[in-house]
């Protein structure tokens, strides 16, 4: 079997699952792909998210709600 075989075939499979279940499962394949990242990257991950909480904090940026981002986004899409 392939490998894109195999994703399709439990893919299909974890969509018979209640969104529960399907739910605890995302979580579970998220939580070993973050055992994989390198020890580095997620420092680097971390020092980016304090820069930006800090430029938020001190009034340097400022945040777009999520739903006006969208509609922006969609509509240089069309």
């Amino acid at each position: 079997m392939t490998a894109t075989l195999l994703v399709n075939t439990l893919f299909e499979e974890a969509q018979q699952l209640p969104a529960a279940y399907r739910s605890a499962l995302a979580e579970k394949i998220v939580e070993s792909i973050e055992a994989d990242i390198p020890e580095s990257i997620v420092k680097a991950h971390l020092e980016e998210i304090k820069r930006r909480q800090l430029e938020v904090d001190s009034g340097a940026v400022s945040l777009i709600d999520g739903d006006q981002v969208m509609h922006a986004v969609r509509t240089r899409l069309k």
